[in-house]
């Protein structure tokens, strides 16, 4: 029969080893942060979450043939596109449409309508890979090119 004493018995150095590390550990586990995240990762060009209201972020898309260039910010939407001068709309909220993310304006007889769509994007002339897919509707005229949050 076995008998267990707890008086005046002594840890030894290898149980006193494994308390340590079995202390340590638990303390690293309650410490972890266990609430779910969605972030961007530039590297594998996965999307985030949709795009937050007008102001919290922008937006930088290109595209080719002809070649242009859109910025969003929460204080205007510009277009330039190649050998033209620039176009600069009125910020606006944008507008969810499930994981699409809309902004409208217009400047005069000028409208312009951006459908940014979290898919990775490939630009066609370059390689390079963007987080969203951008379609352009300005004045009548359809252009589609890729962009990513700045």
């Amino acid at each position: 029969m076995v008998s267990w004493r707890f008086t005046n018995q002594r840890i030894m150095p290898v149980q006193r080893l494994f308390l340590i590390l079995l202390l340590g550990n638990l303390f690293i586990l309650a410490s972890c942060d266990t609430t779910k995240k969605t972030t961007a990762n530039t590297e594998t060009n996965t999307p985030a979450a949709a795009a937050p209201a007008k102001a919290e972020r922008a937006y930088r898309a290109y595209g080719n043939e002809p070649s242009w260039v859109l910025e969003i910010t929460g204080d205007e939407i510009t277009w330039t596109e190649m050998g033209k001068d620039a176009v600069s709309y009125p910020g606006v909220s944008p507008q969810s449409n499930g994981s699409e993310t809309m902004y409208q304006s217009t400047k005069g007889k000028s409208t312009i309508k951006v459908t940014l769509t979290p898919e990775p994007c490939k630009d066609n002339m370059s390689g390079k890979r963007y987080l969203f897919e951008v379609e352009v509707a300005k004045d009548g005229q359809l252009y589609f090119g890729c962009g990513n949050p700045f």
